[in-house]
């Protein structure tokens, strides 16, 4: 099997760029508060 040929295990996975300090920008995302209407769920269109 060459390398072209080969099939990957699964989807890619996903990636996150942080700009600026990595502690920072977590200790800002922890800190938001938890909207209402709760948090939007991925899996559901858009209306």
């Amino acid at each position: 099997m060459t390398k072209k040929n080969r099939k990957k295990p699964g989807p890619s996975p996903n990636h996150l760029k942080i700009k600026g300090n990595w502690q920072d920008a977590m200790k800002k995302a922890i800190a938001k508060q938890k909207p209402p209407e709760g948090w939007p769920d991925k899996k559901k269109p858009k209306s």
